[in-house]
């Protein structure tokens, strides 16, 4: 009799309160937060703030943290956004439900959380995916700062072929000594594993870089790479399209322009591998400088990879 006494005690009491019965992971879940503003501004201060070379502040993420972080973009994917929050606090991580108010599309940022002295907690990087997305595409961005202005070609392409997904890397190539920050070229890294979660056999990857003129003379004004040879039809396409439009493009074909073929690239190696299609485009400066000769490139990838 005690024991029941104190059952129905205890529901009266809940009831008196007005107290949440759900599950204590439901009374745990961590918020999923909302902005809007132009996405291209959103990216560019991202950029603005990130780590430079030499600053040895790119924290190597653990095999366990990377999992976390796959973890997280497969339940945005999946569209549990509250589960994916709760995954990444830990992490110094938000999930953002962003509105482009350029475009009127609302994306899911993956977001890390700056510390109150400005700096990273691990400048892993900004991960934006569009759940009405036309198009499997994947714009990476991987050497924001070193290859000035790649930023801009990425959001552009992102928009215009109304891509699934936008990564930007979170710290300059060169932010560690040891190359660890290179997420082009470093395996370990949570942008190659988001890469490796989002990318599937029908996906287009598309990563832009630059290149500086006076080191390549010989190089025209623009490389089309996939990173192999002999190249795919996907980046022939790309280099015939470029041509029309009055690029000077050239195409690596295992030979010519060999030094900005991508052959190391660890994106390109792991898409190859799952099938999809790999892009890799250098530019010189004065392309990613001039906003109507940007426009100009990311109108014609943007319909090649629609």
């Amino acid at each position: 009799m005690r024991q029941t006494f104190l059952s129905i005690a205890t529901v009266a009491l809940v009831l008196l309160l007005g107290l949440n019965t759900q599950p204590e992971q439901a009374l745990s879940a961590t918020a999923v937060k909302s902005a809007s503003g132009d996405l291209s501004l959103r990216v560019n201060s991202f950029v603005a703030a990130i780590p430079g070379k030499d600053t040895g502040a790119y924290d190597v993420p653990t095999s366990s943290e990377r999992a976390t972080m796959v973890s997280a973009f497969d339940a945005i994917e999946a569209g549990n956004l509250s589960r994916a929050a709760s995954l990444v606090d830990p992490l110094k991580y938000d999930v953002v439900q962003y509105k482009d108010t350029v475009t009127g599309r609302t994306f899911v940022m993956l977001a890390e959380r700056r510390n109150t002295n400005g700096s990273w907690p691990h400048a892993w990087g900004l991960y934006v995916f569009s759940p009405r997305a036309t198009s499997d595409t994947s714009v990476e961005v991987a050497h924001p700062i070193a290859d000035w202005n790649t930023e801009d070609v990425g959001v552009e392409t992102f928009r215009k072929a109304n891509a699934e997904d936008l990564f930007v890397a979170g710290a300059h190539r060169y932010a560690n000594s040891d190359g660890s920050a290179d997420v082009a070229h470093a395996s370990a890294s949570v942008f190659e594993e988001i890469h490796k979660a989002a990318v599937e056999s029908e996906t287009k990857v598309f990563q832009p870089h630059g290149f500086s003129q006076a080191d390549h003379p010989d190089y025209g004004e623009a490389v089309v790479s996939a990173g192999t040879a002999p190249p795919t039809q996907f980046a022939q396409d790309v280099h015939v399209a470029l041509r029309g439009a009055g690029f000077d493009a050239r195409l690596y074909d295992g030979v010519s322009y060999s030094a900005l073929g991508a052959t190391t690239n660890v994106q390109g190696k792991s898409a190859r591998a799952l099938g999809a299609d790999f892009l890799h485009v250098e530019t010189i400066k004065p392309i990613r400088d001039d906003p109507a000769r940007r426009s100009l490139l990311t109108t014609t990838l943007a319909q090649k990879l629609r």
